[in-house]
């Protein structure tokens, strides 16, 4: 039996309603997993966005600021970044492309800097030991007249003293600085050298020498030697009681002398130690604008005359419970120096004690008196005045009142 239209035209309308909602069921499941998609995209793209924002804070906040700190202290320790994955991604790279570049400016600018403070300095130190070598001479000359009275004496033996001290201490920024450490001397007897080098110091009454050996050190070290050893004394002296002695002594070995320097001084912690080891050796170059407020010249300039003259220096802890400075003056670096005498009682050529150095003849003395002035005629008051007045300034020829040439 036919069905009426009516039926057909509701079955037919069921059918269609079905497939539209089997259609919209269909568009809903995958617009939400489209939704799904695009929200666990979302969810990490604001990870990634979070990371890079924290990458780049990090870079602003921590990493820079190290970079260019380590310019000034090459132990400062600069950050890494804080995700791997970021590291590693196109972000990560470019981030490390900005910390070389900048790396790379930091770098230009202190070495800009260096040289440029390391010319002022120079310059000016050129200058100030120009005067301080003509306020001695006139502190000489002073000394030497008949008609000075013996406090006024003692008043120019204090200024010549701090006057020896201001030059080695002008020295020691020279030779920082790159400049000449003074005038090539004639060989010199080891024990001169030290002696010389307690004339620059404040307390070098409280220095004892013990054990030198009669050697001498040949013309271009001895006034590099001497002040390298005036910078360990006076950093020794500086660094113990004032009521201790610092004790200076030799020991002779198979390639070379060793100068040993022991005081009863605070010592170093460890870390303190091994930094200055490493400045003395010369592992650590000199550089003007690390040195500090204020700024510290002494083992920089023992490291630097060490490195640049090859007589090695080294520190450790001291039998007194100080530090320990011991300056290893190579073999090829000493001679033996024949007194003025006649040829007829002179060694044989080509021998010299323990047979470990060459003859050689010193042309002119270096003369010093620190233990005492020389015996002279007390009745002549320009030869005592003279002879006192090297006992302060530690020699009779002063090795650190001499201009500066340029390296």
């Amino acid at each position: 039996m036919p069905r009426p239209p009516a039926v057909l035209a509701l079955a037919c309308a069921c059918a269609v309603l079905i497939a539209a909602l089997v259609l919209v069921v269909i568009f809903a499941m995958r617009q939400a997993r489209a939704a799904s998609r695009l929200r666990q995209d979302h969810a990490v793209a604001t990870a990634a966005l979070r990371n890079w924002d924290a990458e780049v804070r990090h870079l602003i906040r921590h990493r820079l600021p190290a970079l260019v700190e380590s310019a000034r202290h090459p132990g400062v320790h600069i950050p890494k970044p804080l995700n791997e994955q970021v590291a590693q991604s196109t972000f990560g790279r470019l981030l490390d492309d900005v910390m070389a570049v900048v790396g790379q400016g930091v770098a230009t600018v202190a070495a800009l800097a260096e040289q440029s403070t390391q010319g002022a300095l120079l310059a000016s130190t050129r200058i100030l030991q120009g005067l301080a070598i003509e306020q001695q001479v006139a502190l000489t000359d002073l000394q030497a007249r008949p008609d000075v009275t013996p406090d006024v004496l003692d008043g120019l033996f204090r200024i010549d003293q701090l006057n020896s001290q201001i030059s080695r201490r002008l020295q020691a920024i020279g030779v920082v600085c790159g400049g000449w450490s003074g005038r090539q001397r004639d060989d010199a007897p080891l024990e001169d050298v030290i002696r010389s080098a307690m004339g620059r110091i404040r307390d070098y009454l409280r220095i004892t020498t013990i054990r030198v050996p009669e050697i001498a050190v040949i013309g271009r070290v001895v006034e590099p030697l001497a002040l390298a050893l005036a910078e360990l004394l006076d950093n020794a002296a500086r660094h113990s009681p004032p009521t201790s002695n610092v004790q200076v002594h030799t020991e002779h070995g198979h390639n070379g002398i060793a100068v040993v320097i022991d005081d009863g001084g605070i010592g170093m912690t460890s870390e303190e130690l091994r930094h200055a080891i490493d400045v003395v050796s010369g592992r650590i170059p000199a550089n003007v604008t690390r040195l500090g407020d204020p700024p510290a010249f002494g083992l920089v300039t023992v490291g630097t005359l060490a490195q640049r003259y090859g007589f090695p220096v080294s520190l450790q802890p001291g039998p007194y419970g100080g530090v320990r400075a011991v300056v290893f003056v190579p073999a090829e670096l000493l001679t033996t120096v024949q007194p003025d005498i006649p040829a007829a009682i002179h060694a044989p050529a080509g021998t010299s004690p323990q047979g470990l150095l060459p003859q050689r003849r010193r042309r002119r003395p270096i003369t010093t008196a620190v233990s005492g002035p020389a015996a002279v005629d007390e009745h002549d008051p320009a030869a005592a005045a003279a002879s006192i007045a090297a006992f302060h300034r530690g020699t009779t020829s002063p090795v650190h009142a001499d201009q500066p040439r340029s390296s």
